[in-house]
């Protein structure tokens, strides 16, 4: 079995999901990612600093998933954009700092909803075929979006006054970037949806929203935008002012 897997897995063609990607980044954006074939019973596939791995244990080639490769080459594409804004990739590597953390939920919101919406629109509208587990959670994270917005908002505010312990900040990061039953993590449901009201927007062009990945800042001005529209809360103006200096290139 393993042979066989081997054997379709060089064949496959990884790059219509490159394509696909490059659809929803920047002009110019380098894609260069080396795809390590692993034995891994835990994990399927990872990506880690642009490249991917895939485990012949649990990988099937035959059900290869275009969209859902071209979404983890997405966040390779963007994370060059990020690397490009010295400041803030620096703020990205301190992840027990108040900054760190910050930042790192910022450049998350963004990666994952851009990445979501774009490439993997399944993880925000599930199919009909979805296990009723998955529906059951969609329906809650629709049903709780505005809440958990202001959990984010109210993290960037802690983080930003240093109101609170550092490691409380991280704690409350982590419950929001994982997701302990392994569906979705929350911050791509909220990234994904805030992103589909941007697109679905006819006064925001689509060449805004991806210009996010060079232009992280500029997502405050687009969602002031569309907030009042869809009953969302409001991102308040010193929090938007403190975050810039943080996230500005």
């Amino acid at each position: 079995m393993l042979r066989q897997r081997l054997e379709k897995i060089v064949k496959l063609d990884f790059a219509k999901a490159e394509q696909t990607a490059l659809k929803y980044l920047p002009p110019e954006t380098p894609i260069r990612s080396t795809i390590y074939l692993t034995i891994d019973a835990l994990n399927t596939g990872m990506m880690f600093e642009g490249n991917a791995s895939l485990s012949i244990l649990m990988f099937d080639p035959d059900k290869f998933d275009v969209a859902g490769f071209s979404h983890e080459l997405h966040h390779a594409g963007f994370e060059y954009w990020i690397k490009g804004n010295p400041k803030l990739y620096a703020f990205l590597k301190e992840d027990r700092s108040y900054e760190g953390i910050a930042v790192r939920l910022v450049v998350n919101l963004l990666s994952e909803g851009l990445a979501n919406y774009f490439c993997s629109l399944m993880m925000l509208h599930p199919p009909e075929n979805a296990p009723e587990k998955l529906k059951e959670k969609f329906t809650k994270y629709e049903q709780n979006l505005n809440q958990m917005v202001r959990e984010i908002q109210s993290l960037l505010s802690d983080c930003l006054s240093k109101a609170v312990p550092v490691e409380s900040c991280k704690d409350r990061l982590m419950k929001i970037l994982l997701d302990p039953e392994r569906m979705l993590p929350s911050i791509h449901f909220v990234g994904g949806r805030i992103i589909e009201m941007f697109d679905k927007d006819p006064k925001i062009d689509r060449s805004e929203i991806i210009n996010l990945c060079k232009q992280p800042i500029h997502f405050f001005t687009l969602y002031s935008q569309v907030a009042k529209k869809h009953e969302m809360p409001a991102f308040p103006e010193d929090l938007v002012k403190k975050i810039s200096t943080l996230v500005k290139g």
